[in-house]
């Protein structure tokens, strides 16, 4: 009887001893499992909105420097200069010495007629008064135009630039490289499922994204009403959750979204849980054995 009553003691010591030992330490792990997740969660959404910055910053500056070339030509040469073919060859191979970021560039009278044209395309005497782009530049005197197939059927955007001269308005239209806008979109994909992509105002896509959706398709997440600053969201789905950067472009109708898998991002935390809940139970076995002499 006695032994049975010291046997019951014993299992009760035992039962205390852990119990004391384990819940505190399981409270204090969870509690640093937590604030570890919280912390890193908030370090995963500081440096996506510093690389949305960085990259609308890179983008505009771009665009920008590829406006005032325009605007610079445009103020510098006359119409009567630029509607030869062989002075505005002689110029566009010029600009293109010091950065490839032309496909090719044309001169358009007030009346939307091509006039002049250099680059691999068929496109004189094509007439644009009926274009999107022309009707912004023709009102803006400046205009970045959004992703569109036009004459030559295939996705590109331009760039145009009006100039009053006398009595008369004509506009020079360059067309910007894709492959290098692209490039620049690219280098901000983070990792092997990061996602870097431009969507224009409706929420069309007007760069390729990582995993195959092409240019001029719907976007999964339209970017919504105009915001200051850099929007951060969050969103799931039944295979994984995402964490999206969103800012909008100052030089052109659209917004850029950079996009990090958080499951992929959580890894750290996941192995410091599970490295931490094997230290334990192996500290847990080796005071269980007792000292080994």
């Amino acid at each position: 009887m006695e032994y049975k009553d010291y046997t019951k003691l014993r299992w009760k010591l035992i039962a205390m001893t852990l119990g004391f030992s384990l819940v505190p330490l399981f409270v204090l792990g969870w509690n640093i499992y937590y604030q570890f997740h919280v912390s890193y969660t908030e370090k995963i959404r500081d440096n996506l909105k510093t690389l949305a910055e960085n990259r609308r910053s890179s983008i505009d500056l771009f665009l920008d420097e590829r406006a005032s070339q325009l605007m610079t030509l445009a103020y510098t040469h006359s119409f009567e200069e630029l509607r030869h073919k062989e002075r505005l060859d002689k110029v566009f191979n010029l600009m293109q010495a010091r950065a490839k970021s032309f496909v090719d560039m044309g001169i358009i009278d007030g009346d939307g007629n091509h006039v002049s044209y250099v680059g691999p395309y068929e496109l004189m005497g094509v007439n644009y008064k009926d274009e999107e782009w022309f009707n912004a530049v023709t009102i803006r005197g400046i205009h970045i135009s959004d992703v569109f197939m036009g004459f030559r059927e295939f996705p590109h955007f331009v760039i145009a630039v009006r100039r009053r001269e006398d009595d008369r308005s004509w506009i020079l239209r360059a067309t910007i490289d894709t492959d290098i806008f692209e490039s620049m979109v690219k280098a901000a994909r983070l990792g092997l499922l990061g996602d870097a992509y431009v969507v224009n105002r409706e929420g069309v896509l007007q760069t390729r994204t990582r995993f195959g959706d092409g240019v001029l398709t719907p976007s999964v997440a339209p970017p919504g009403p105009r915001f200051a600053g850099v929007e951060i969201r969050q969103r799931s789905n039944s295979r994984e959750s995402l964490l999206e950067a969103n800012v909008w472009l100052e030089r052109r109708i659209g917004c850029w979204s950079s996009r990090k898998t958080s499951a992929k991002s959580f890894l750290p935390c996941s192995r410091l849980v599970t490295w931490s809940s094997a230290s334990f139970w192996e500290e847990c076995w080796r005071s269980r054995r007792g000292p080994s002499w």
